[in-house]
């Protein structure tokens, strides 16, 4: 079993009370009742979401592994292997399913259609009247968005970042987002403090992909001559949000 919060680290107290916090604000935590299905890949980011899910006590009763078909079977394999492993220790009665997509996505964009879609379809499955899907996007995700997004010339609307809580495109299925509060680097440390494995993508080191270029080139080069360029890119994020919110 997993370590219970009075055994946690004073590290992961703060992580925990950050992230309680966000999901308090954003209308997150008010869902943890409800039949939660936790989307993890297999990467550290998803395998801390489940830690996450497993200390605010969500009602967790599926973990789906969706397959897009774009790697080699035997990396995909490492990946529910990492999966079935973290549920049986975080989650021992609940049931890992792995889902295919249609088709072999093109770009980040068609990949996130097709997985929803997946969500959709095991959602419509389970004859549920109502079902909650989390997921691991966390601060780092938010700025490298923001970062490809702005690069393009998006909209202002399209600059505000993620959103924590809505609707996954069809009615009672809904999205959560509970670590957009928190860095890669803390989750990393948090996984670590559990003793769980995670397993990294190797097409995330092949910077010839948009958001891996951003995070592997362009952001790294900006941190070393602004070291707190992540601190500015979130708050012009939220101060975006703020903006519009207020035009509207």
């Amino acid at each position: 079993m997993a370590q219970k919060s009075k055994s946690l680290s004073p590290f992961a107290k703060s992580l925990l009370n950050n992230v309680r916090k966000h999901c308090k604000r954003t209308g997150i935590l008010e869902m943890k009742d409800v039949h939660t299905v936790l989307a993890c890949s297999g990467g550290v980011d998803s395998v801390a979401m489940m830690i996450i899910a497993k200390l605010l006590r969500f009602n967790v009763n599926d973990v789906v592994y969706v397959n897009h078909k774009m790697r080699h079977a035997t990396e995909c394999q490492k990946d529910v292997e990492v999966v079935k492993a973290a549920t049986a220790t975080l989650f021992p009665l609940a049931i890992v399913h792995e889902r295919f997509t249609k088709s072999t996505p093109k770009n980040e964009t068609d990949a996130r259609e097709l997985r929803y879609a997946q969500l959709y379809e095991f959602y419509q499955n389970c004859g549920l009247s109502y079902m909650t899907v989390m997921t691991g996007h966390h601060l780092d995700d938010q700025i490298e968005t923001f970062l490809m997004r702005a690069l393009k010339g998006a909209k202002l609307k399209a600059l505000m970042g993620a959103c924590p809580k809505r609707s996954l495109g069809w009615p009672n299925l809904i999205l959560l987002r509970p670590l957009l509060t928190v860095s890669k680097n803390d989750l990393i440390e948090l996984v670590k403090e559990f003793g769980l494995e995670w397993h990294e993508d190797v097409t995330n080191e092949d910077s010839l992909i948009e958001r891996n270029f951003i995070r592997n080139e362009l952001l790294p080069s900006i941190l070393k001559k602004f070291p707190a360029a992540k601190n500015g890119l979130i708050e012009t994020m939220i101060k975006l949000s703020e903006g519009i919110n207020e035009e509207e």
